[in-house]
């Protein structure tokens, strides 16, 4: 039985792309209206050398002066198929020298816009500039057809690597009254002199950077006391103790939450969220640190098929030897616990807040559950 004509979908995008699941073991994706969009290899791929694709006559190139190089068997492309219908989306990754990776995004044979790490002059130097003064990072950038910007997804900027604090404690420490005391903490990021010369995006001073690990810190030294600035006397002996210990808790979900945001506004247009799933033993097991599932919504069409683009982005290499969007990060409140279910806290204003000691109500009930919206963590590495 022969189907019906059909004509391509507009290139401002098909409605029912504003909302999508993408299941990445079974590669496929289920769109807001319940259509399926199945993976499907091209009937035929050629196979011809490098040179003999500019032309038939340069086939004793490949033959004599370019034997050595390997030949590409790897496609670059990915293209999902509604098998009711024949719509077709088409994800390509492009990669040139000196520009970002990007991926293109082209519905029923139209090009209708691109996905990738938006290349700015200095790209790096201004990421560190934003960086250093905490502002919002651009991560990812959506396009149009024409290269306009229509949503990004931004990260929080990590901030200088010199962190200094006064304090006024008031208090009787040993033989001191402290009025005033300091702390200081120096986190700088290690990287090479003049790094990014490679690709041509050179950055010098990511030094300036706060990093991961601290260099150097000191925490509530005095500097305006009345009396010895000296620790109390006091003796120590060994006296037995009891610790409790909880069994180890293994969860097998964790989620990213990305925000999309309008390039001018600023405004949140959509949201991104990546689920992942542990391998608990079972008879099915994968790679954990790839998202299991990614869901999407937008306000419309050409933003959610744009924004599939990035979900394909995040889990599949399409040719290369990690997937071109790995490394996106999501901002702390967008960021669950791990598959072990503890988080870590060094800060004691989240502490007192948690617990209530800072006059507000405590966020911990009585159950030990977290009953409100709680962050822990810095504002690059924190924890919902």
């Amino acid at each position: 039985m022969a189907k019906t004509a059909w004509g391509p979908k507009p290139a401002e995008g098909a409605p029912e792309w504003s909302g999508f699941s993408l299941n990445v073991p079974s590669i496929n994706f289920v769109l807001s209206n319940n259509d399926v969009y199945d993976y499907k290899l091209p009937y035929s791929i050629p196979a011809a050398p490098r040179c003999a694709r500019i032309h038939p006559m340069l086939y004793c190139c490949d033959v004599y002066c370019c034997p050595c190089l390997p030949k590409a068997d790897k496609l670059t492309f990915m293209d999902v198929v509604d098998q009711h219908t024949g719509h077709q989306v088409r994800y390509r990754a492009k990669k040139k020298c000196c520009f970002v990776p990007r991926i293109l995004t082209f519905l029923d044979g139209q090009y209708i816009g691109y996905v990738a790490r938006t290349m700015r002059c200095f790209n790096r130097c201004l990421t560190c500039c934003e960086d250093f003064r905490s502002k919002p990072v651009l991560q990812l950038g959506l396009h149009d057809k024409d290269g306009n910007q229509l949503a990004r997804i931004d990260r929080n900027g990590k901030g200088s690597c010199l962190w200094c604090k006064c304090g006024f404690p008031m208090k009787c420490t040993g033989c001191c009254f402290t009025c005033c005391t300091w702390s200081c903490l120096m986190r700088p990021s290690f990287s090479m002199p003049l790094a990014g010369c490679l690709d041509c995006d050179p950055v010098c001073c990511e030094c300036c950077v706060r990093g991961d690990r601290t260099c150097c810190s000191v925490f509530d030294q005095p500097c305006c006391c009345i009396g010895l600035p000296l620790a109390a006397c006091s003796c120590w002996w060994c006296t037995p103790g009891c610790e409790i210990k909880h069994f180890e808790n293994v969860s097998t979900i964790k989620f990213q939450d990305f925000d999309v945001l309008d390039a001018k506004s600023k405004e949140p247009v959509g949201l991104l969220q990546s689920q992942f799933r542990g391998n608990y033993p079972s008879m099915y097991t994968h790679n954990q640190d790839i998202a299991f599932k990614v869901n999407g919504n937008t306000t419309n069409g050409l933003l959610g098929t744009l924004l599939s683009a990035v979900a394909t982005g995040m889990t599949y290499p399409m040719g290369d030897a990690e997937p071109t969007f790995a490394g996106l990060k999501a901002q702390p409140q967008g960021t669950s616990p791990g598959y072990s279910g503890f988080v870590e806290c060094d800060w004691a204003p989240q502490m007192k807040q948690l617990l209530g000691l800072d006059g507000g109500k405590a966020k911990l009930r009585e159950d030990l559950v977290v009953g409100d919206d709680m962050v822990f963590g810095t504002r690059v590495n924190g924890t919902q």
